[in-house]
């Protein structure tokens, strides 16, 4: 699986900015987005997963950062590698440097001092 955007950077499956500012992007690639409760590494696992592929780079990503606190909106990338997924997804969708994208919002989080 794969993900890419417009821009040509490569996509990181850190959802934070590592400095402060805000940064917009638009993706495309593999969707694989879990439905229903569960967890990604051990029994009980997702029930179902919403798997679509977006061929051109239109799904939003925003992220934000201000000192120790940020936050993010939109299509997340994660790295769609480990083993355990195997148990809820496809899978030959696991293999090593694959990755995904999954609706995602985390609008407040507190997150370790910036090196920049």
């Amino acid at each position: 699986m794969r993900v890419y955007n417009r821009s040509g950077q490569p996509v990181t499956t850190s959802p934070f900015l590592e400095k402060n500012g805000i940064a917009f992007e638009l993706r495309g690639g593999d969707i694989c987005h879990p439905w229903g409760s569960g967890d990604w590494f051990k029994p009980p696992y997702f029930r179902s997963v919403w798997r679509a592929f977006c061929r051109w780079p239109v799904l939003p990503w925003i992220t934000w950062r201000r000192g120790n606190r940020g936050g993010y909106i939109g299509f997340k990338a994660y790295g769609a590698d480990s083993e355990a997924y195997k148990n809820w997804m496809d899978p030959a969708d696991v293999y090593e440097g694959s990755m995904a994208l999954q609706m995602s919002c985390r609008p407040f989080a507190t997150l370790p001092a910036s090196n920049a």
